[in-house]
C-alpha cells in the first residue's frame, strides 16, 4: 500500500513539474514575443496595433497596443476595427474559390464569359489570370487620369483604352484591376453584392466588426483611424482617401482581430473550403516566367 501511494505521489509530482515547465515555457514565448512587438513599435513609431499569433491551429499570442486615434486619443481594444487593406484579396480570393466549389466558376472561364464589352486584348484573360496577378491588364491605379474620384463607368471607358502590360500568363505583376473584375464577376454570379456575398458565407454569424469600406474618411464607429507620417512637417497626418466601392474586394474589408481570428479557424477547419480546395489555392502557379512564384490569391513569403 505504502509503495502504491509512493509512485502515485511520484507520478503527481512528476506531472506537476511538466505543467509547470510548459507553463513557464508558454509564458516565456509570450514574453519574448512581447518583448519583439514593444521593440517593434517603438524603433518605427507605429501609434497602434492589435497582434494574434497562432500556432498549430490555437492563438498563443494575443494583444493590443497602442492608440486607434491620435487626434481623439483612443486606445485600441477588442472592439477595434482595422482596415486589411490588401490583405482583404484573400477573402475574395476565398470567395472565388467557394463559387468554384459550387460549379458556378471555373478557373479556366474566360471573363469575356461574365463580362460584356470587353477590349480584344482582354478577351483571352481567364478566371486563374485575374486571381494569381498573371492577366498583363492595365493597371486601374497607375493612370493619373483615372483618378479615385472619378466616376466608375468613365474609369472602365479610359482603362479599356489603355495598353496590355505582357502577354497574359507571362508574368506576375500585382495589379488592383483583377480583384476589381473579380468583383464584377462574383456579383454576376451570385446576383447580388460583392459584398452581400463575403458577408453570407464566410462571416455568417458576425453582428458588427466586419464592414466594407474603402473610404477612410467615412465615419465608422470604432474604426482605427489610418494614419501616415508626414516627414515635412515631421508629424503623422490622417488619411482620408476614398478609393472608391470598386476597390472593396482588393482592400476594402475592416475587421477586428477577434473576427479576423474566427475567420481564420473557419478556414483552417474547412468550414470556408474543403481540403483539396485549399490545396490547390496553395499550389503555385505556372508563370512563363519560371523566376515568378505566386499561388491562387496568396503570395510566398520566406522568413528568416
Amino acid at each position: 500500500m505504502k509503495k502504491s501511494i509512493l509512485i502515485i505521489s511520484l507520478l503527481c509530482l512528476t506531472i506537476s513539474c511538466f505543467s509547470q515547465k510548459a507553463k513557464n515555457s508558454k509564458n516565456n514565448l509570450k514574453q519574448k514575443i512581447d518583448n519583439y512587438l514593444k521593440e517593434i513599435i517603438e524603433v518605427n513609431e507605429i501609434p497602434g496595433s492589435a497582434v494574434a499569433v497562432i500556432k498549430n491551429g490555437k492563438v498563443i499570442y494575443e494583444k493590443y497596443y497602442g492608440k486607434s486615434s491620435i487626434e481623439e486619443n483612443t486606445l485600441v481594444n477588442e472592439n477595434s476595427i482595422f482596415r486589411l487593406y490588401s490583405t482583404t484579396k484573400l477573402i475574395s480570393a476565398v470567395a472565388v474559390f467557394q463559387l468554384i466549389e459550387k460549379n458556378k466558376l471555373s478557373l479556366e472561364d474566360k471573363i469575356a464569359k461574365y463580362l460584356d464589352n470587353l477590349p480584344e486584348e482582354w478577351q483571352d484573360v481567364k478566371l486563374k489570370n485575374l486571381i494569381t496577378h498573371s492577366s498583363g491588364l492595365p493597371d486601374i491605379v497607375k493612370f493619373e487620369d483615372i483618378p479615385y474620384s472619378l466616376d466608375e463607368s468613365e474609369k472602365w471607358s479610359r482603362l479599356c483604352k489603355k495598353p496590355m502590360e505582357f502577354e497574359t500568363g507571362d508574368y506576375y505583376s500585382y495589379n488592383q484591376t483583377n480583384y476589381c473584375l473579380l468583383t464584377k464577376i462574383i456579383e454576376k454570379t451570385f446576383g447580388s453584392t460583392f459584398e452581400d456575398y463575403v458577408l453570407k458565407n464566410q462571416f455568417p454569424s458576425a453582428k458588427k466588426g466586419v464592414i466594407f469600406s474603402a473610404n477612410s474618411s467615412e465615419s465608422i464607429p470604432d474604426r482605427v483611424i489610418h494614419h501616415l507620417f508626414d516627414f515635412k512637417k515631421n508629424k503623422y497626418e490622417r488619411f482620408n482617401a476614398d478609393h472608391g466601392k470598386i476597390h472593396n474586394s482588393g482592400s476594402g474589408l475592416n475587421i477586428t482581430l477577434k473576427e479576423f481570428i474566427a475567420w481564420n479557424e473557419r478556414l483552417d477547419e474547412n468550414i470556408l473550403l474543403n481540403p483539396a480546395t485549399k490545396n490547390s489555392i496553395w499550389s503555385p502557379f505556372q508563370f512563363k516566367n519560371t523566376k515568378d512564384n505566386f499561388l491562387y490569391g496568396w503570395g510566398i513569403y520566406e522568413t528568416k
